[in-house]
């Protein structure tokens, strides 16, 4: 039997959110990447001009993550959005209006890996068609 594809392994990653214990658990379920962090808004944004990231997963609240995604498009860094609040209409479509490949609350962390996998593996299957 085949072992299933990882998409994580040899991705690099830029996980940003201003409580430090979110930080870790993203670097625990993503050990297979290279997960870099920033805990605020001038230190991820440093980050993402200057490193060519697969993936960043960044917290709306606290770290200005709607302007972090902007910066991230520019990049063409895809992009995670993470949220404490409660999944608002509002937000969701802001969220993906400006480019946000997916939207997680913080609630549901324990599966971001899954999530990002979902994710690359999309852009995988874009890239080869």
């Amino acid at each position: 039997m085949t072992q299933p594809v990882s998409f994580l392994k040899g991705k690099h990653i830029l996980a940003v959110d201003d409580e430090w214990d979110v930080i870790e658990t993203i670097q625990e379920i993503l050990d297979e990447a290279t997960v870099d962090f920033a805990q605020d808004y001038e230190s991820a944004s440093q980050k993402i001009m200057k490193t060519q990231y697969d993936i960043a997963i960044l917290d709306i609240m606290g770290v200005n993550g709607f302007e972090l995604l902007d910066i991230a498009n520019e990049r063409k860094v895809i992009s995670i959005m993470l949220t404490a609040k409660a999944l608002s209409p509002e937000s969701t479509v802001k969220a993906y209006t400006r480019g946000a490949a997916f939207f997680v609350p913080k609630d549901e962390m324990a599966k971001i890996g899954v999530f990002v996998e979902d994710v690359l593996k999309a852009v995988d299957d874009i890239l080869k068609a």
